[in-house]
């Protein structure tokens, strides 16, 4: 591990070119919606400028850029969605190819099961049999943690085209239902939390016309109990 400070090109270019990787898998931001609220300038800084130093840099070098966006880059209501929609833009301007892969919220097991990820409300839920209150209102379409990382190796694979492109599942569902479907509904409750968030349906299908695979609601719950040990 190399720390970088991606607010401050002369910094990522030094590192960049002394590496020279072929690709750079970009996916450093201020991911907290909350936190973008409150520190816009900070949000606009890493997320904007960073990627912005970022996409130079590879130009520089001869790299490709895979960009870890969201779908929040479609709803301009939010500072973190403006700061994503401003960061896929520069990543346009990459002259040796990029792939823009857009997320939901991200379910399935990682390396930090502490931050504020959504999943490790759930897993946390499930190891301390506390009860927790999920959202039962807004409805969106998750993204599986496996089933990027196959997206990923798979664009590693073939030339980069240039394409944006959201990851998610076939089905739209909310928090509520997602920890019911996981862990049962015994140690969980309902409430309304997403309040202000509008419903967004992604055709999961485009994948499949992009020769990427897609995965199933279903099927990501199957592999989240897996992964947690559930039967």
């Amino acid at each position: 591990f190399i720390k970088m400070d991606i607010t401050n090109f002369n910094n990522i270019n030094g590192v960049l070119k002394f590496y020279s990787p072929h690709v750079i898998i970009h996916n450093a931001a201020i991911s907290n919606i909350k936190r973008c609220e409150v520190d816009k300038k900070l949000a606009f800084l890493t997320n904007v400028i960073g990627t912005k130093n970022i996409v130079a840099s590879a130009n520089n070098i001869g790299a490709s850029v895979i960009f870890i966006s969201s779908l929040a880059s479609l709803n301009n209501k939010l500072v973190y969605g403006k700061t994503k929609s401003m960061a896929e833009y520069y990543v346009r301007s990459s002259i040796y190819g990029y792939e823009i892969l857009q997320l939901s919220m991200l379910f399935g097991l990682g390396p930090n099961t502490t931050n504020h990820r959504p999943f490790n409300k759930i897993l946390y839920n499930y190891i301390n049999k506390i009860a927790y209150t999920y959202d039962n209102y807004w409805k969106f379409q998750p993204t599986y943690t496996l089933h990027l990382g196959n997206i990923i190796i798979d664009i590693l694979r073939y030339k980069f085209k240039n394409r944006t492109l959201p990851i998610v599942v076939d089905k739209s569902c909310t928090m509520y239902e997602i920890a019911k479907d996981i862990i049962g509904k015994d140690i969980i409750n309902e409430g309304k939390i997403y309040n202000n968030r509008d419903d967004v349906y992604i055709d999961s299908s485009m994948l499949k016309y992009n020769n990427l695979k897609t995965m199933s609601y279903n099927d990501m719950i199957k592999y989240i109990r897996l992964e947690l040990g559930i039967q």
